[in-house]
């Protein structure tokens, strides 16, 4: 009877371990401030991320893709350098992102002017853009610069928003919310070497298992962008890992 009880338990061990490594996979990758790579939107897609990130800022009527206002160039718009190319992957991929029906993609929009102004002419863009706003396994989130939450509603179904930790929201305004994202460094001021602190270990650790019971993804940006500290993130279960290092992730998560 112990024998068969022991059984039962490393039976149950290994599935457990099994969900646990099929869960993570590179699309937890976050390409943080995609629009500062060589390849925009390419060299992330290639990988397969799951989430991509992009500055915009709207001016003269469009929307420019850039880290500060200085940044705007002609040619840097959000439809040349990030809808277009998704649009076409699209296209190929017969109504995905990726040539892997299950692979999504999150378009995280950081938006750094006016909120309101921003989010209408980028609505009216995402309009004409039906095979991206219609398409399976695509996700368009806002972030930076928001609109107040209990706006949120009166946007698209298309259209969801970053949350605040912080924040109460009604049943109704977290439906709209697509995932959290908080500052790493409110919460620690680990390096990503040696091992995390347990006291930060234990706070990171009950701020992501919240947000979970809520059925919602978190994401920390300004954290340690290493592989002992990708290691670390992965045990944590933190559903999106914001990196710099593109190919260096893809490669963690691939191997």
């Amino acid at each position: 009877m112990k024998k068969i009880k022991l059984i039962y338990i490393l039976i149950n061990i290994f599935f457990l371990n099994a969900s646990f490594g099929q869960h993570y996979n590179v699309s937890n990758a976050h390409s943080h401030n995609d629009y500062q790579n060589p390849i925009p939107f390419f060299t992330a897609h290639e990988q397969g991320f799951g989430s991509i990130e992009v500055d915009i800022f709207y001016y003269n009527d469009s929307l420019f893709v850039g880290h500060t206002f200085g940044d705007i160039q002609k040619k840097r718009t959000l439809q040349a350098l990030y809808l277009e190319p998704i649009k076409n992957k699209i296209l190929v991929n017969n109504g995905y992102p990726y040539t892997d029906s299950a692979m999504p993609l999150q378009l995280l929009i950081d938006i750094k002017t006016d909120p309101n102004r921003t989010i209408n002419k980028l609505v009216q863009i995402l309009n004409t853009y039906t095979t991206i706003i219609n398409a399976n396994k695509i996700k368009i989130v806002i972030t930076g610069n928001r609109p107040k939450a209990n706006e949120f509603t009166s946007y698209p179904n298309y259209i969801y928003f970053d949350g605040d930790l912080d924040k109460d929201y009604t049943t109704s305004e977290l439906n709209k919310v697509g995932l959290f994202s908080a500052d790493f460094t409110n919460y620690s001021k680990w390096n990503g070497k040696d091992m995390m602190v347990n006291a930060d270990y234990e706070k990171i650790d009950s701020i992501i298992n919240s947000t979970h019971q809520k059925g919602k993804k978190i994401r920390f940006y300004a954290s340690p962008d290493y592989l002992n500290a990708w290691q670390q993130f992965v045990k944590l279960k933190i559903d999106y890992i914001n990196t710099d290092h593109i190919e260096q992730l893809g490669m963690y998560f691939k191997n």
